[in-house]
């Protein structure tokens, strides 16, 4: 399947999984853009759509189907799910709190020791959630292949799951979202402090005195267009 990051991002911004704001996230940062993406199973061709991205990825991580997805609750159950149905590969669900009746499993579903678990969770942002699930799959002696997201927020997750030999497939990333959104006016660069330092950052290491101009053009008009001739 042929992968069009701006066609995806332009279906998460029409289905309104892109918000714009004040906002605290999990681990307690803030943050002026949020990602509802649990807003996708209402739209059942753009979550087919995604399902089979993040399928994808899944095999791009793994070299036959002799695996285990697991969904990092909640959301990442939901396209776990998804790929399940689509791939014919088995899924399991690990619990964060172990229930006081019934068996007590710690992980529903079907597996052994040894198996090999590739891990699905939305979005992934300082990898917190992920970190928490871990520990719960290696006591079971579940082996992990990597992790699949749909979006990386760029926030240090994808370097705490390295620094544990664990590798990281995304969708997007926050910088593309944010590209996306400035090149057609849906947004302003002065928005976005922090990825407007990365833009001075950068123009002071540039050496041409030419490109350092045309750098200035950018952050002064707040646009990725700097120059156009007919």
């Amino acid at each position: 399947m042929l992968f069009d990051s701006t066609s995806i991002i332009s279906k998460l911004q029409k289905i309104e999984c892109i918000s714009f704001g004040d906002f605290t996230l999990k681990s307690g940062e803030k943050s002026n853009i949020y990602f509802d993406l649990r807003r996708i199973i209402s739209y059942p061709q753009v979550f087919r759509e995604i399902s089979e991205l993040l399928y994808e990825k899944v095999k791009e991580l793994s070299i036959d189907n002799k695996i285990k997805i697991v969904g990092i609750p909640l959301s990442g159950i939901l396209f776990s799910s998804g790929i399940t149905v689509l791939s014919d590969i088995s899924s399991i669900v690990v619990r964060k709190e172990v229930k006081e009746h019934g068996l007590m499993k710690e992980i529903e579903g079907v597996f052994k020791e040894g198996d090999r678990c590739i891990l699905i969770d939305d979005v992934l942002t300082s990898g917190k959630s992920i970190l928490e699930i871990i520990p719960i799959l290696e006591k079971h002696k579940l082996k992990i292949d990597g992790v699949v997201v749909i979006l990386n927020r760029e926030k240090g997750g994808v370097q705490k799951l390295k620094d544990k030999g664990i590798e990281v497939k995304s969708l997007l990333t926050e910088s593309e979202v944010l590209k996306f959104m400035s090149i057609n006016s849906l947004i302003s660069r002065s928005s976005f402090p922090d990825h407007n330092q990365k833009f001075i950052q950068r123009l002071a290491q540039l050496e041409s005195t030419r490109m350092k101009e045309l750098f200035k053009i950018v952050l002064e008009k707040e646009t990725n267009i700097c120059f156009a001739a007919d």
